[in-house]
């Protein structure tokens, strides 16, 4: 184990990571956010840089790396990165504040929050899940091909239960 100092005080809320299969490089994302400071760091052995900037003032609080030429972030909605500088996407659940974001390719995006909140993008449009009860809220997703699994808790963070859901895409 190595320490790698960040250079910055906010609190490190999620890390993805994505290897290059033609140049087996690894580059990982991580976002770090607190009411004064919200940066996007790409983490290497080399060090930390704050190589995407974020000018805005929102928090963020999830990050997502689907190759090296798309990333995604969640917050107060989800934007994209493809290179060029952010877009957000329209159409994600606007009422939340995104905990994660999670997928397999472009056409296979999940959102996770509390209060029930998961929702798909599958290339066109967002579909929120209104099944799932209100009392479960997400803090973490996976996601492969062809299932999604989400944690979190029911009820208050300190009187609170675990709570897992496992949807199945039907083939």
């Amino acid at each position: 184990w190595r320490r790698i100092e960040s250079g910055t005080s906010a609190d490190f809320q999620d890390l993805e990571g994505y290897v290059d299969g033609t140049r087996s490089m690894p580059t990982i994302l991580a976002v770090a956010s607190s009411p004064s400071e919200t940066k996007l760091f790409t983490l290497c052995t080399a060090g930390v840089r704050d190589t995407l900037g974020w000018a805005r003032t929102q928090r963020l609080r999830g990050v997502h790396l689907h190759s090296r030429f798309a990333s995604y972030v969640s917050g107060p909605g989800i934007w994209r990165n493809t290179g060029s500088g952010w877009r957000e996407m329209s159409g994600a659940p606007a009422t939340q504040f995104l905990i994660a974001v999670r997928g397999t390719s472009e056409n296979n995006l999940f959102v996770v929050a509390w209060r029930g909140t998961v929702a798909h993008f599958g290339g066109i449009n967002w579909h929120q899940y209104s099944e799932i009860p209100v009392d479960l809220n997400f803090e973490r997703a996976a996601v492969s091909q062809h299932l999604m699994v989400a944690v979190g808790f029911t009820g208050g963070i300190f009187a609170g239960r675990a709570a897992v859901i496992i949807g199945r895409r039907s083939q």
